[in-house]
């Protein structure tokens, strides 16, 4: 469903605006501790592309309801913080500098794309369903 689409409250369409604002002003998307993400629990599609993204554990879980792909490209990222993500059954993080990456925090997931990040180091833990689709061509240094 698209932003566009949904049927959002007067409450929530300024604080998605308020949000949306602050985001363009100064070109850094806080996801990990933005207040305003607490109006956004119905997503289930997030993509951040080109943006310095601050990593902390307290808000993302509000997702975690409806958060089924998760998808973060060139955003310098180095870890993918210890909260658990329990319904993400996609999570794409290209071109970033991510070191290790713990499969426990996605029960779920079935699709999982690191491709060109730096020094990747998998555990084995990432992998729980024979089916989960990796990319494993396209990782640098593994």
């Amino acid at each position: 469903m698209k932003l566009s689409e949904m049927k959002l409250s007067e409450y929530e369409q300024k604080m998605l605006q308020l949000y949306w604002n602050t985001l363009n002003e100064d070109q850094t998307l806080n996801i990990f501790n933005n207040p305003n993400l607490t109006t956004l629990s119905f997503i289930n599609h997030l993509k951040v592309k080109q943006f310095q993204l601050f990593q902390c554990k307290n808000v993302i879980p509000v997702l975690n309801s409806d958060l089924k792909e998760l998808e973060i490209e060139q955003c310098d990222l180095q870890t993918i913080p210890g909260f658990k993500l329990n319904e993400l059954e996609v999570l794409k993080a290209k071109n970033n500098n991510i070191l290790t990456i713990n499969g426990s925090q996605f029960p779920k997931l079935k699709e999982l794309d690191l491709s060109y990040n730096k020094k990747l180091q998998l555990r084995r833990t990432a992998v729980h369903e024979p089916n989960l689709k990796t990319y494993p061509k396209r990782m640098q240094h593994l």
